[in-house]
């Protein structure tokens, strides 16, 4: 059985990643705040998909336009971690 992915733990490591050791705490809380925000939004969009009239083409087509925003969003921002 393969291990089911868990958002805290892709918490820890995006926080590990990208978050000074100095960080106050109220940064620390705003940027999680923020990042399981974004994943809401995701399973927004995700169950929106599941549940309109979405064929799987057009779902998997949404999907990789979310994904190519993204890399933009990181090419545009300059995220490296």
């Amino acid at each position: 059985m393969k291990k089911q992915p868990k958002i805290l733990e892709q918490w820890q490591s995006y926080e590990k990643a990208v978050m000074p050791k100095n960080a106050l705490s109220v940064q620390r809380q705003e940027t999680r705040r923020a990042f399981y925000a974004g994943v809401t939004a995701m399973i927004s969009i995700m169950h929106q998909l599941a549940d309109d009239d979405f064929g799987d083409e057009e779902a998997a087509n949404a999907l990789e336009r979310i994904e190519q925003e993204c890399k933009a969003f990181v090419a545009r921002v300059g995220i490296d971690y």
